[in-house]
């Protein structure tokens, strides 16, 4: 309970410690409230009960309430919950009155519950794809490490589709790139042959070339630079302009 006393009489309270005292509550709730309401949302609706992984999908969940993850949409359009708190506290200040704050929370604050249950939702899906990506990090770690070079060289050419070239810029047939392809390699078995970029590159020389900005070419392009830094391979990556045929036989 907190009671509200204002005595200054030359200044009008609304103008004064109204506002100031609404913006310190509306801070104080997520300094102190926002973290724990989200650990119970973890826990009671998606049955998180592990402390280490509730920490991880938290502070997923700070990162987007901070707009701070780009690539994921917005919970409710507009909604600033700095603002919604310092609305609500702000209907409710009012000198010479007592507040009983621990209802107010329960009773009061339902949309900005209702925001933080959306936000811990697009949070654990985010958890749960970088726990996947993290999986594929390892099998294909395991991979380059356990699968020995088949080739002296493979070009990899992305023009919308993926298409295989050996070192004598000769394109792979269909037969050849399902002779090379591992089965073990589990994240690729449900793939097309076209598409098991991983299974066709067991090679001493990579050469990628794309003038593709897609997700999907930047982040292969990133795991075969890191796996075969540190290896007697290795991987060129080159970019060619938008819009420009991507051949192999003018190459030198």
């Amino acid at each position: 309970m907190i009671t509200v006393r204002y005595e200054n009489h030359e200044v009008d309270f609304y103008d004064s410690f109204h506002p100031f005292l609404a913006s310190i509550f509306a801070d104080y709730v997520i300094e102190t409230k926002e973290d724990e309401w989200l650990i119970e949302i973890a826990e009671d609706l998606f049955f998180f009960t592990d402390a280490e992984e509730q920490q991880q999908i938290v502070a997923i969940a700070q990162s987007i309430l901070e707009g701070d993850r780009k690539g994921i949409p917005s919970m409710k359009p507009h909604f600033d919950r700095r603002a919604f708190l310092y609305e609500a506290f702000a209907a409710h200040l009012d000198p010479e009155t007592t507040f009983y704050y621990e209802p107010f929370l329960t009773f009061r604050l339902k949309e900005y519950g209702e925001v933080l249950i959306d936000c811990m939702e697009l949070a654990i899906d985010e958890y749960l794809m970088e726990q996947d990506y993290q999986t594929m990090i390892e099998n294909l770690r395991h991979y380059i490490r356990l699968t020995p070079a088949q080739r002296p060289m493979v070009h990899i050419i992305h023009d919308g589709m993926f298409s295989f070239y050996d070192e004598h810029f000769r394109k792979f047939t269909a037969d050849e790139m399902e002779y090379y392809v591992k089965q073990e390699l589990v994240f690729e078995t449900n793939l097309d042959l076209s598409e098991m970029v991983i299974s066709h590159s067991s090679a001493w020389r990579l050469v990628m070339y794309t003038s593709s900005q897609m997700n999907q070419t930047i982040a292969l392009s990133y795991l075969f630079k890191r796996f075969f830094k540190n290896d007697s391979a290795s991987f060129h990556f080159i970019k060619v302009k938008n819009n420009h045929k991507i051949d192999l036989h003018n190459k030198s």
